[in-house]
């Protein structure tokens, strides 16, 4: 049955949320810093750690790859544990706002939510083969074969069906952090919390992506103007400090706000 506690009307506008994520960030600053500062050590922490398994690729063959190997999945296993617990930076009660308590309780949930981040993706891409499969099959029964207009149509019908994918499962990860759902239960979940109120959660989702998304450009291009290549540096530090967080914030506002069911506040 469709979302019935929420109306579009209930639902906050887009600069409502990024007033409200910002609000959100500043109270969890001190907590949202050091996970970024982590996320910044990590990368210059890989960037070396690559650079030392191509010397030892070179110098030991075999070994060298299997250190490679295993430096990428350690990165990729790294890279999971600190966005969950970003995520849950935001999302957890004030009272258990700890980088430690993060991290706890966060690692029982990385692969949970690496599966359901790779059922979203597969979602999305098997929408836009659909529709291509079905514009490639009629397009030949016709007999008219592949025209460049029919080709620019179809692009826009898969871009449209990835879209439509992509809004109606926008609170999947939300769900498995928040409510420990797994799979495809938290698909189920966020395609039920976004039924009936499909285009208020389109328009301001992608609002606040367009918004974050235009201010990150600008700060680069004014940025890359005046200081050079060091500008570029600077502005992607300010926009993973500053706009990411506020982002983040305001997606998880908005989960909130449509949730059918309050989740419940988070148990350590």
């Amino acid at each position: 049955m469709p979302n019935d506690l929420h109306t579009p009307a209930e639902i906050p506008g887009i600069f409502d949320l990024i007033r409200f994520g910002t609000a959100l960030y500043k109270e969890r600053l001190k907590t949202v810093l050091v996970l970024l500062l982590i996320q910044i050590a990590a990368g210059v922490f890989f960037g070396a750690a690559i650079v030392a398994s191509a010397l030892s690729t070179i110098a030991f063959g075999v070994s060298g790859m299997l250190f490679v190997a295993l430096s990428v999945l350690a990165f990729i296993y790294g890279a999971l544990w600190l966005e969950v617990a970003f995520l849950r930076a935001f999302s957890d009660p004030v009272e258990f706002m700890t980088v430690r308590g993060l991290f706890a309780r966060s690692r029982s949930q990385i692969f949970p939510f690496l599966w359901v981040s790779f059922l979203v993706l597969c979602a999305m891409l098997a929408a836009v083969a659909l529709v291509a499969a079905f514009g490639l099959v009629g397009a030949f029964l016709f007999g008219k074969g592949v025209v460049v207009e029919e080709v620019i149509l179809g692009a826009l019908i898969a871009i449209s069906a990835s879209v439509f994918i992509a809004t109606r499962l926008v609170f999947a990860n939300w769900i498995v952090v928040r409510d420990r759902a797994r799979g495809f239960a938290a698909l189920h979940e966020s395609m039920r919390l976004t039924r009936g109120i499909f285009w208020p959660v389109f328009g301001r989702f992608f609002g606040l992506s367009f918004i974050m998304g235009g201010l990150t450009f600008l700060l680069q291009l004014f940025a890359v103007l005046l200081l050079g290549r060091y500008g570029s540096m600077l502005s992607q530090l300010i926009s993973m400090l500053v706009f990411t967080p506020v982002f983040v914030a305001a997606t998880w506002v908005l989960y909130r706000s449509v949730a059918t069911e309050t989740p419940p506040d988070a148990q350590p």
